[in-house]
C-alpha cells in the first residue's frame, strides 16, 4: 500500500459537481452496458471498485470537458441514428405498438429511442436487428 502511487482528484472545490458526477458513474455502472463491460473487465484486472470510479469518473471529466468548454458535440454510437430508426419504421408500414409489442416491451421505449431521449443500448441493438430483418 506504501508503494502505490496514484494521481488523485482534487477532493475540494464544487461539492455539488463532484457529487453530480459520482451519481454519473454510479447510473452508468448499472445501466450503460460499455459500462458494465469495462467494469467487469477492470475487476478481472484487480481493481477494487473504489479504484474503477475512480477511473471513470475521470473519463467522464473528459467528455465533459469536450462538450461544455470546446463546444464539440456528444458522439454518437454506431448503428442507426434517432431519425433513422423512424424512417426505416414508418418505409416497413409498421406502428411503435406493433414494434413494441414484437419486442416485448412498451411503446413508449420505442418512442424514447426514435426521439433520442434515452439510450437504451440492448433495446437500441435488438430494434436494429429487428426493422433490418422485417
Amino acid at each position: 500500500s506504501g508503494r502505490t502511487n496514484r494521481h488523485r482528484l482534487n477532493r475540494g472545490g464544487d461539492r455539488q459537481a463532484n457529487a453530480a458526477l459520482h451519481r454519473i458513474v454510479l447510473v452508468r455502472m448499472c445501466h450503460d452496458e460499455r459500462t458494465r463491460d469495462y467494469v467487469q473487465r477492470r475487476t478481472k484486472e484487480g481493481l477494487s471498485k473504489k479504484e474503477i470510479m475512480r477511473c471513470l469518473k475521470r473519463a467522464v471529466v473528459r467528455e465533459i470537458y469536450q462538450v461544455l468548454c470546446l463546444g464539440r458535440p456528444v458522439k454518437q454510437s454506431s448503428g442507426l441514428s434517432s431519425d433513422e430508426f423512424r424512417a426505416l419504421r414508418s418505409k416497413k408500414g409498421l406502428s411503435q405498438t406493433q414494434v413494441a409489442r414484437k419486442l416485448g416491451c412498451a411503446p413508449a421505449r420505442i418512442s424514447d429511442i426514435e426521439t433520442g431521449k434515452r439510450r437504451l443500448s440492448e433495446l437500441k441493438s435488438t430494434y436494429e436487428e429487428f426493422l433490418q430483418t422485417a
